[in-house]
């Protein structure tokens, strides 16, 4: 089991520093909802109407990855 091809990279706009890389294991159409504090949120539509709602939270210096 792998990962799929796609992946949303995450960058700083000052730096271009890589922030963080989100990926799926199936391939989707992702809508970037927003970015709040150290959180980026993202939608898929799936059939019938219905979505689900992804977050991914960014690595900032000094804290700890548990």
């Amino acid at each position: 089991m792998g990962w799929g091809n796609k992946a949303i990279e995450i960058r700083s706009v000052d730096t271009g520093h890589l922030d963080g890389v989100f990926m799926h294991k199936k391939a989707q159409k992702l809508k970037f909802l927003c970015e709040r504090n150290d959180k980026v949120f993202f939608s898929s539509a799936k059939g019938g109407g219905a979505c689900q709602i992804y977050f991914m939270t960014l690595n900032k210096p000094g804290l700890s990855n548990w």
